[in-house]
């Protein structure tokens, strides 16, 4: 029997440094109005809008001048243009930081 999704995300946070953050950036993003974001940030926004994706962010082997972090965007969309939304995000948060 296979652990749930929820299992895992529970067992990813006991096992994390001081830190633990998860998101589906799907429902999340679907719940942000447009109106508050400038229009380069919608085109950003716009690439993952519709799409299911989950980020978590953990922290590991923490000392008193470092702290390691460990961020994974998982992406479970079975599409023959997964990689084109990849390379859109990529580019599209590259343009946004300009």
């Amino acid at each position: 029997l296979e652990p749930s999704k929820a299992e895992l995300a529970n067992l990813e946070a006991q096992q994390s440094g001081f830190i633990y953050a998860y998101a589906d950036l799907g429902k999340a993003i679907e719940g942000l109005p447009r109106a508050i974001f400038s229009d380069d940030e919608n085109e950003m926004l716009d690439v993952i809008r519709g799409k299911s994706g989950q980020v978590a962010l953990t922290s590991t082997a923490t000392s008193s001048s470092q702290t390691h972090f460990n961020l994974r965007y998982s992406f479970e969309e079975e599409s023959e243009t997964s990689g084109t939304y990849i390379l859109d995000l990529i580019n599209s948060l590259y343009v946004i930081s300009k």
